[in-house]
């Protein structure tokens, strides 16, 4: 297998006349393939051109890590497969692209594999679920559940940690999902304002251009049993995922990303790309009118002040551009947020503190997920379980329900939701790996400060992403997970890339790389040298 990997490497680096046996070796592969099967020569031919951009990567494997990063992130292949008739096993195949450069790094480069203590958190909530599986009413259901974990989480987080190996791959890796929610973003943009709702862009700007009960735009007695009147549900950007709250979601946690790269660039024009690109991304945000992706930048921007990267004059400044950005992309945003307030009516007696519906109707879906948990404790009910077999019966508890809903829903909480399907088990792995990353990137973004901007703002870009993630599961059960173990990864990745560069700074006598002057970085970093952070002006 070794020689196999090295000679094909070899064929692309060095011998040129291999190139026109390559071709004809694919276009016989191409023939025979039209001749000997039943698919269409489309398929076959997007088979073979997929079997040679595979090849080709052999040689640059940093590249497909960046191509796969970029297609999962604006979620290309689903789309396609969904919405283009993309065959199912040609849509899967683009991801095992990364497979190339791990083949690369382990089999042609010897490089030892590796893992870590994530990892090792990782196979604990996988036994949780494994646990939870036994108490299952549908053992099928919960089965798929935990295969999705195994495929999404832990074989893709085994992949990434082990091709995200140096800083500048990382680097690369970053500005590939900086990138890819800019075009999402841009795309979203685009459609609102030319009013073109009816054009999906290819999948990557989806709307629902029907009429209907938006949920999320209710604002009325819960106990009101006429009809309520139909609405256009164009309003509400759902990107390529199909959902405005998980959209606005995966968008989010690029904020910080975009932001330290414009600091850690050299060049003014990666600078500017970076805050065009934050710009777009912010447009894409808004157009969602998620409420709690405003709550969760708000978690974010504070978190930032307080590990002194803006001043608190900075956030003013910034909620004025971020008020006149909402006033030019999304005007309705400001009405969706003010109904945030109506959460005091839960607690207060008072008519002046009315409770917009869809509160109250996500308060009864929490509490309900949380009465499952309180009788089921331990492993839970199973994964998938909840809103198939217990929502409805909960949700209709008179003791809990702030709302009569008409059919049993998810418990719109991570958290919640997740405690009922796999219990305290469960709850406590998942929660063990996501405070564990983001305890290791605290101490790495404390051990770097000082010593190398760049470095301590990997660290805290990727903490305070995790955290903007987090903050939105709180309104939001774990779908497309994916994209959160995608975030877990890259961040593991930090923790090994800067844990390795300490290491081999002290065997070289703490030698180290030269500070970046404009990168931002804590106050008490740049005490006498702030005129050099335009951050802390």
């Amino acid at each position: 297998m070794d020689d196999f990997f090295y000679q094909l490497q070899q064929i692309f680096t060095s011998r040129r006349r291999y190139w026109g046996l390559l071709v004809l070796g694919l276009g016989v592969m191409f023939l025979l393939g039209a001749l000997m099967t039943k698919l269409s020569i489309g398929v076959l031919f997007g088979l073979v051109t997929l079997a040679g951009v595979g090849l080709v990567l052999l040689t640059r494997p940093d590249t497909a890590t960046m191509i796969v990063m970029f297609m999962i992130y604006t979620n290309i292949s689903v789309v396609a497969y969904k919405l283009h008739n993309l065959p199912q096993a040609l849509a899967g195949a683009v991801i095992l692209l990364i497979l190339l450069p791990f083949a690369v790094y382990v089999f042609v480069r010897r490089e030892k594999i590796r893992i870590d203590y994530i990892f090792l958190f990782m196979l604990l909530y996988f036994a949780a679920q494994l646990l939870s599986f036994f108490p299952a009413i549908d053992k099928e259901v919960a089965l798929d559940w935990i295969i999705t974990y195994v495929i999404e989480g832990l074989i893709l987080y085994f992949l990434i940690l082990n091709v995200i190996r140096r800083s500048d791959v990382l680097r690369k890796v970053t500005w590939a999902l900086i990138l890819g929610g800019a075009l999402l973003g841009a795309l979203t943009l685009y459609q609102d304002v030319t009013k073109t709702y009816s054009n999906n862009y290819m999948g990557l700007a989806q709307r629902n251009v029907n009429f209907g009960f938006d949920e999320d735009r209710a604002n009325m007695d819960p106990n009101l049993t006429g009809k309520r009147p139909k609405i256009q549900l164009a309003q509400r950007a759902q990107g390529p995922i199909g959902d405005p709250n998980r959209y606005a979601q995966i968008l989010i946690v690029l904020l910080p990303l975009a932001y330290f790269r414009f600091f850690d660039e050299k060049k003014w024009l990666l600078k500017l790309i970076a805050a065009g690109s934050a710009g777009f991304i912010l447009s894409g945000i808004l157009l969602t009118y998620s409420r709690g992706a405003f709550l969760a930048i708000c978690i974010i921007m504070l978190l930032m002040t307080v590990m002194r990267y803006i001043r608190p004059y900075q956030i003013i400044i910034s909620a004025v551009g971020v008020f006149a950005l909402i006033m030019i992309a999304s005007p309705g945003y400001l009405s969706r947020i003010g109904t945030i307030g109506g959460v005091q009516g839960l607690f207060s007696s008072e008519k002046a503190a009315e409770t917009d519906a869809v509160i109250m109707g996500r308060t009864t879906e929490m509490l309900a997920a949380l009465m499952v948990f309180l009788d089921h404790p331990i492993v839970g009910v199973g994964m998938g379980q909840y809103i198939k077999f217990y929502a409805l019966d909960y949700q209709d508890d008179p003791n809990i329900a702030l709302r009569k809903l008409d059919k049993g829903r998810r418990a719109h909480s991570l958290y919640v939701e997740l405690a009922a399907e796999t219990g305290i088990l469960g709850i406590s792995t998942f929660l063990l790996v996501a405070f564990f990353v983001l305890y290791q990137l605290w101490q790495a973004r404390k051990r770097w400060t000082g010593v190398n901007s760049e470095y301590a703002n990997y660290a805290a870009a990727y903490f305070l992403s995790l955290v903007g993630y987090l903050s939105t599961a709180v309104f939001l059960s774990l779908a497309f997970q994916r994209f959160y173990w995608v975030l877990v990864a890259l961040a593991g990745s930090t923790i090994q890339i800067l844990n390795s560069e300490t290491q081999e700074g002290q065997a070289a006598g703490n030698d180290a790389p030269v500070e970046n002057a404009l990168a931002p970085r804590p106050e008490s970093a740049a005490l006498h040298e702030t005129h050099s952070n335009p951050s802390l002006k």
